[in-house]
């Protein structure tokens, strides 16, 4: 019995001492690429006497090197999802439709619709901002503040418009 116990804990300091040897490399490759940069560029990358600092640039370095697979993985499911991207949904096209449909529609809910997306398109894009303004939109929002009511549709109507006016300026 005392054997077994002894090969155990041979084994578990054995891992035990793989896992601190493997932390004292990778502290001496940090260390070692540090003052290569120093050396380098002529300045120090770590604080001269803090050790918290040294520990916070260590840590950072292990996070960034653990997050790298996850960083790639988003990568590559930015390009797919970008590749599958619908073109009416884009927002500048988006904007022009609502800027062709913003006097010819007579529902209070179209208008609404329309100026929401409005004022989404220019809060989100200076470049929507510009198209608007070249398409001379100022003055169709202005005569549509002018032709709301009290009612509470309208108000809201109101509020995306003036919103809108607000992401132009």
């Amino acid at each position: 019995m005392i054997k077994i116990q002894s090969a155990f804990r041979c084994i578990q300091c054995q891992k035990l001492f793989d896992c601190y040897r493997h932390a004292a490399t990778e502290i001496q490759q940090f260390v070692r690429g540090q003052i290569a940069r120093m050396r380098l560029f002529g300045a120090s990358f770590l604080p001269k006497s803090d050790p918290t600092g040294c520990i916070s640039y260590w840590k950072g370095y292990l996070a960034q090197k653990a997050s790298r697979g996850q960083l790639l993985d988003l990568c590559l499911r930015l390009h797919k999802s970008a590749a599958n991207v619908d073109d009416s949904m884009r927002i500048i096209n988006r904007l022009l439709v609502a800027l062709s449909d913003l006097l010819s529609i007579k529902s209070v809910s179209g208008i609404l619709h329309t100026c929401a997306t409005l004022d989404m398109a220019t809060k989100l894009s200076t470049k929507c901002c510009e198209k608007l303004v070249e398409a001379e939109a100022v003055d169709m929002l202005l005569k549509l503040i002018r032709s709301v009511n009290r009612s509470i549709p309208d108000q809201e109507v109101l509020k995306h418009a003036l919103s809108t006016l607000r992401n132009l300026a």
